[in-house]
Order: C-alpha cells, then sequence, then structure tokens
C-alpha cells in the first residue's frame, strides 16, 4: 500500500500508511523493489476506475503516460500495462509538457497548420494479470484491520 502519510483518493484516509503485505524473509530488494511499482499502479487503477464510475462511462479509457520516471523505465511500464483494465499509451518525450507548449506556440504564431501535430505514442498491450491482486489491494486499503508486515 503505497501510503507514506495519508491517502486523499479514492477513498480518503489520513492514517493510511506505507505496508507490504505478505512479505516474508524469502522476499529479496529486488521483490520489495516490485511490490512499490505494482501499490503505485495498483493505485492509479483504483482511482481510474472510480473516476469511471463516477463519470458513468461504461468502459474504463486508455491511460497515457508522459514523460518521466515512469515511462522510461521499462519495469514499471511493463506493470501499469498489465495491472490497467484497458489500453497503455506511452508518450517517450522526455518533456512533454515543454514539447506540448512549444507546439501550442507554434500554432498560435501560425508556425503550423489548424491541425496540431500530436505527439507520438505507442500502445503497450499486456495480459491482464493483476486482477486478483487489485481486489486485495483495495480490499487491503480500505480495512484498517489487516495487520501490517
Amino acid at each position: 500500500l503505497p501510503y507514506l502519510s495519508g491517502r486523499q483518493a479514492p477513498a480518503p484516509d489520513p492514517a493510511a500508511r506505507f505496508r507490504v503485505i505478505g512479505a516474508g524473509p524469502a522476499h529479496d530488494p529486488v521483490d520489495l523493489a516490485k511490490a512499490v511499482l505494482e501499490g503505485l499502479c495498483l493505485q492509479a487503477r483504483w482511482m481510474l476506475e472510480e473516476q469511471t464510475r463516477l463519470s458513468g462511462r461504461a468502459t474504463t479509457p486508455a491511460v497515457t503516460l508522459f514523460g518521466g520516471a515512469v515511462s522510461t523505465s521499462p519495469a514499471w511500464v511493463r506493470i501499469k500495462a498489465q495491472v490497467q483494465p484497458g489500453d497503455l499509451r506511452v508518450v517517450p518525450t522526455v518533456e512533454p509538457v515543454a514539447v506540448g507548449a512549444a507546439v501550442l506556440a507554434a500554432a498560435r504564431a501560425g508556425g503550423v497548420g489548424p491541425v496540431v501535430p500530436a505527439l507520438p505514442a505507442t500502445t503497450v498491450s499486456a495480459p491482464k494479470a493483476y486482477d486478483q491482486m487489485y481486489a486485495r489491494f483495495v480490499a487491503a486499503a480500505t480495512t484498517h484491520a489487516q495487520e501490517v508486515s
């Protein structure tokens, strides 16, 4: 559970704290690092599914990653693609906000035509291997009686 000092969404809980559930002596630092990435991805899925529910949409939209640590980490992208219920699109641009601002400035200055070019994106498809873990994650995140390990 990736909460350093409480959780804001989708179920606010100021007492929520970081926990690794099920860790044991056989788990090495690599296992724990993967668990942290999984927790972050599961939290993102929980937020996305709640937003989808609140919007009344029938299906979960694709998730797009823009730059930063996530999009440059193949392991994190792979886990995120497996955790998310829909497609995952990755924009590999290192500074997508700066590139987007430059494209908008060029469009407003007349430097590009009426159609603003889109940043290239790669769709990552992966088997959805985390559905059961997701259910356990949400249950653990919303239950205070869980044992801290």
